[in-house]
């Protein structure tokens, strides 16, 4: 059970958040990881940084980008850390045996935490593409629909 709610929690948004931060400083050079977050997500591993002369991004829409990377960076770390300890608790509820509503209400607070991850991560999306100008982001949805069809 312990590695299906971790994949399920982590997988997507975790990953693009860490990549995109760690190519956030080489916005130039190709990124070797996953993208930050769907607003953020370009294809085979890029990252909306890579794109930025593509883009005309500014030195400004750059920096805010990358504060709201970090600020979901911050969440996700706590998340990942209280989401690891109830996926614990759920293990160690059914090792005793313990009873079902018990195990309802625990499996619901990591249901709710992963609802609220999703919607952190939506709303990271909403707030990077209004940092773009009307014409920057009809560029970075073509960019990125323009991947989706090659996958």
């Amino acid at each position: 059970m312990g590695g299906w709610l971790k994949t399920v929690t982590l997988g997507l948004a975790a990953t693009f958040v860490i990549g995109a931060l760690q190519n956030a400083g080489a916005a130039s050079a190709p990124a070797q990881t996953a993208p930050a977050a769907p607003g953020a997500q370009a294809p085979q591993g890029r990252t909306i940084f890579d794109y930025k002369a593509d883009l005309s991004l500014t030195d400004r829409q750059e920096r805010e980008i990358k504060n709201v990377l970090t600020e979901l960076n911050k969440r996700l770390r706590l998340d990942r850390a209280r989401l690891t300890l109830l996926d614990s608790e759920v293990e160690e509820l059914i090792i005793k045996e313990a009873d079902l509503e018990q195990l309802r209400r625990k499996l619901r607070e990591i249901a709710d935490l992963q609802v609220n991850l999703r919607i952190a991560d939506i709303e990271a999306t909403r707030k990077i593409n209004r940092t773009l100008s009307p014409e920057q982001l009809k560029r970075w949805r073509s960019i990125q629909e323009a991947a989706r069809t090659r996958r």
